[in-house]
């Protein structure tokens, strides 16, 4: 996955971490030389991936550290090395609030500060079809995003699919425009290896289990929902849930904002819907020339934000 994220871009470039615990007792300063200076399977493995992603033509650098706590370790060296952008890590097993509460993972996503993406990997050799969820909010479209880079790193088709209420009247062309508009936002234009799908469904985890059971699909990539600071909430429950149902791997993602911009976008959120204009003729705005939907207008449908 980080090489198909760093084939996407021509300033991009990997750093593979490695972290090993050490006891308390144990010097720190001491521990990371007789890391350095002595052969070791965590050091043999770097070289391996290394090797192997600088010959597809990917930059990359290897970092081997000792530390306390991984989980330290991992904010640590991602605070101490400027223009880190990402961390990508990966979940094995079931992805229950129980093993998130506490886990790695979760401190990560939690404590850093930049974008995070945790990967619920089944499979990524052969990826042919992307679907992405679409939101309203910054997580949804850093999820686009990154979406795009690993379809077109890999020559796969990409859908970006948005859920609507199942009950009352729905414009499906202002729908599609709003769509199409968010798309276009993002990625600077939608070329013909970006389908766009509207689909009515109130039940998102089963509209997007059934969606890809009818189209079939190889990676789904989701933006965190506003329940991700929970502390036995991985992304949130709508993704939580899709990673752990869906039988194809699956991509969760988070945007890094500070903690005042991500608390006023909450706050703005709750507000009363009779403080800001109905949300029908905040899509229609959205279709017409300068005008865009407001973040978080559609969160309510949206399997992320």
């Amino acid at each position: 996955m980080a090489l198909m994220l760093g084939r996407a871009r021509e300033d991009a470039s990997v750093a593979g971490l490695t972290l090993v615990k050490i006891p308390q007792t144990t010097p720190l300063a001491l521990a990371q030389e007789l890391l350095e200076r002595r052969e070791s399977e965590p050091k043999a493995l770097l070289k391996q991936v290394a090797d192997y992603v600088h010959e597809q033509g990917v930059p990359v650098r290897t970092l081997l550290r000792a530390t306390r706590s991984i989980s330290a370790g991992i904010l640590s060296v991602a605070e101490a090395r400027s223009g880190v952008r990402l961390i990508l890590m990966g979940w094995r097993g079931q992805l229950t609030t129980q093993r998130v509460a506490g886990s790695v993972v979760k401190d990560v996503v939690r404590g850093a500060r930049c974008n995070v993406a945790v990967l619920r990997d089944r499979g990524v050799d052969d990826i042919r079809q992307v679907l992405v969820l679409m939101g309203g909010g910054p997580h949804a479209r850093l999820a686009l995003r990154l979406a795009w880079d690993i379809a077109r790193s890999g020559g796969a088709q990409l859908t970006a699919l948005r859920f609507v209420p199942e009950g009352g009247e729905v414009d499906m062309g202002v729908e599609m425009d709003v769509l199409r508009q968010g798309v276009e936002d993002v990625l600077g234009e939608v070329t013909d290896a970006v389908t766009t799908r509207l689909v009515r469904s109130d039940l998102l985890v089963f509209g997007t289990l059934a969606e890809v059971k009818a189209k079939g699909c190889d990676l789904i990539v989701v933006g965190a929902s506003e329940e991700w600071f929970l502390k036995h909430i991985l992304f949130g429950s709508i993704p939580d849930q899709i990673a752990e149902k869906v039988p194809c791997s699956v991509l969760m993602v988070r945007r890094y904002e500070p903690s005042s911009v991500s608390w006023l976008r909450r706050t703005f959120k709750r507000l009363p819907s009779s403080s800001s204009p109905p949300l029908r003729q905040c899509r229609r705005s959205a279709t017409r020339p300068g005008h865009h939907l407001p973040h978080g207008a559609d969160a309510r449908r949206a399997s992320s934000s």
